[in-house]
């Protein structure tokens, strides 16, 4: 079972999920699995929402671009990397290889840009919640958490 501070939290959570959902809070229950270290609850109406702070949101986000990094539009890729005019080309025949080319995209960026700023102009282009919330790509920021809705 939880401990006195998780209970609390999780209480916290059901409310904060049930608010975005509008669901009363008895029918908001965590899932045994987490979205890139958020923690999962399902809604009444079935919706499933990752939840975390501000950090755990950054973190999961980053987490998510380093597994993916292989699908980001070359044009971004070669841009953030400042590699020269051209290079599209070769990124989009890497990327070929799906999943595949993953490795080899996140050693480009890691040996160029970095990837915590690759990581920091993908969140400012787009937002966490393009990364994080597959199912409408919205961020719900309430008091000091930020939900995603995942399905």
């Amino acid at each position: 079972m939880y401990s006195k501070a998780n209970a609390k939290k999780y209480k916290e959570y059901n409310e904060l999920i049930a608010s975005i959902d509008e669901c009363d809070p008895e029918d908001v229950r965590e899932l045994k699995y987490d979205h890139y270290g958020l923690k999962v609850f399902k809604a009444g109406s079935g919706n499933e929402y990752a939840i975390g702070t501000d950090e755990m949101a950054d973190e999961a986000c980053r987490d998510y671009i380093k597994d993916t990094i292989w699908a980001f539009k070359p044009e971004f890729i070669a841009s953030e990397c400042s590699l020269p005019s051209g290079s599209e080309d070769a990124i989009r025949a890497l990327q070929e290889k799906c999943e595949g080319a993953n490795e080899a995209i996140l050693a480009m960026v890691k040996g160029s840009c970095g990837l915590d700023s690759f990581v920091e102009s993908a969140i400012s282009a787009d937002g966490r919640g393009h990364f994080l919330a597959m199912y409408d790509g919205d961020e719900h920021e309430i008091e000091d958490y930020y939900a995603y809705r995942i399905n």
